[in-house]
């Protein structure tokens, strides 16, 4: 028997791959001569869980969301204004020291509470954005069925219903539009000697 790629099978292994951990957390070494600082990186997925029928996905699609903070919960910005690119040099930092530091262990919590702020404040601003697009989509749709409708007895006033519905629907749920954390990662700049002194 033949499975396709469109098979519910696949589709319920792919789900669980995906759901899962593994992957989606690491901690590197970012080796560096500059003052010691650990930093944290997040990837927030912004999504819209709308019925399939609102196709939602045309005015808000699954929008990552990246944010980077220091170890004081302040946002740690490159020179362009965004948010720091970390060099392709990072290496696998050793997992096994976190737990043995508990200064580090303290300051994880308030580091990941700050990245969700920051991501939450970004996520505002684009479900804004989205709301604003498909206002401006759909009531210029409203008001051309309703222009319509004053010169043409075969538009219906349940389509105009239809779509006022559809209208409030959507802004419904871009509004409730949540921010999912994807993936973190912990990163020591500096001297790994210096983490283990």
């Amino acid at each position: 028997m033949y499975v396709s790629s469109d098979h519910p099978v696949i589709f319920a292994c792919i789900e669980q791959l995906l759901g899962l951990n593994v992957g989606t957390t690491i901690f590197a070494h970012w080796k560096s001569d500059t003052t010691p600082t650990l930093l944290m990186e997040s990837v927030f997925v912004l999504e819209c869980l709308a019925p399939a029928k609102l196709n939602a996905d045309r005015f808000l699609p699954p929008t990552p969301i990246r944010v980077v903070t220091n170890h004081r919960g302040k946002s740690e910005f490159g020179e362009d204004g965004k948010f720091i690119k970390l060099p392709n040099t990072l290496k696998n930092g050793p997992g096994h020291l976190i737990p043995d530091y508990s200064e580090i262990k303290k300051l994880i919590q308030p580091m990941a509470q700050a990245n969700e702020s920051l991501a939450s404040k970004q996520a505002s601003v684009l479900k804004q954005f989205a709301t604003g697009v498909m206002l401006e989509k759909l009531s210029s749709e409203i008001q051309r069925l309703e222009s319509l409708a004053k010169v043409n007895a075969t538009i219906r006033p349940e389509e105009l219903s239809l779509l006022k519905k559809e209208l409030a629907n959507l802004k419904n749920s871009l509004d409730q539009a949540r921010v999912r954390l994807d993936s973190i990662r912990l990163i020591w700049r500096g001297s790994m000697e210096r983490l283990r002194n």
